[in-house]
């Protein structure tokens, strides 16, 4: 059994961009409340250990090296990958006591509830390679959409691990707006991403495309009493 490698994104650059709004605007609130500003200082490796709150946990906590003893960097199972007839990748997580008497129920194993080597969470986690290989040909009999819904339905969080183009028409997704339609000046009608917050009273849209390389130059410029300048920056080789 060889677990799928999950779709590449660049997590520490996004999540730098999470906490470093979210800094700014409480940073902002204080100067609204004391008059006073400070400097905010947000680092990628910083945001990147922010996400790393499980494996620093077992470092700590955990005798001996957890991922030599269980082969896995975190602390579940089952919980991983699995493809199923279709091609589709399936993924389930039912490590908690209550999922896990869902998951052998639904699953029709609950003689398993019996093996001593998946009785508690961390005998399943230590024995996470031999419960997957149990599991694993399961899932290849039938398509994925079959074992969501059976799975979820039983209260077993389970859903497809979708390429983009399965997940650009998810019918939450489109539900949700989050692939929206831009008129691009050179590249015409184009799909992007939609706004992720929605707000009641003032919500956001995606209004116009990614603008070219200087198209707003003179408006911004011009907006901050720089207009009449433009020319001789242009001709100084600022802009």
């Amino acid at each position: 059994f060889k677990q799928k490698t999950a779709y590449e994104i660049y997590q520490c650059d996004w999540s730098s961009d999470v906490c470093s709004s979210d800094l700014i605007e409480a940073a902002y609130i204080r100067r609204l409340k004391t008059g006073k500003g400070q400097h905010v200082d947000m680092s990628l490796l910083e945001a990147g250990l922010s996400l790393m709150v499980s494996p620093v946990a077992q470092h700590f906590h955990v005798k001996g090296d957890w991922v030599a003893q269980t082969g896995r960097n975190d602390s579940n199972a089952p919980s991983g990958f699995f493809k199923c007839s279709d091609g589709v990748y399936l993924t389930v997580f039912a490590s908690y006591p209550a999922l896990w008497d869902r998951f052998v129920e639904v699953m029709d194993l609950k003689h398993l509830h019996d093996d001593p080597r998946f009785a508690t969470r961390d005998a399943r986690t230590l024995n996470a390679e031999a419960l997957h290989d149990i599991i694993a040909p399961i899932y290849a009999q039938k398509p994925c959409d079959y074992w969501v819904d059976l799975l979820v339905k039983a209260g077993v969080p389970a859903a497809p691990v979708n390429t983009v183009g399965r997940m650009v028409e998810d019918p939450q997704v489109v539900a949700r707006e989050m692939i929206v339609k831009q008129q691009h000046p050179t590249a015409g009608e184009i799909n992007v991403i939609g706004v992720p917050v929605k707000l009641s009273e003032t919500p956001g849209s995606v209004r116009t495309p990614a603008p070219l390389l200087g198209q707003h130059t003179a408006e911004i410029l011009g907006g901050i009493g720089y207009g009449a300048r433009l020319d001789a920056l242009k001709k100084d080789g600022v802009i």
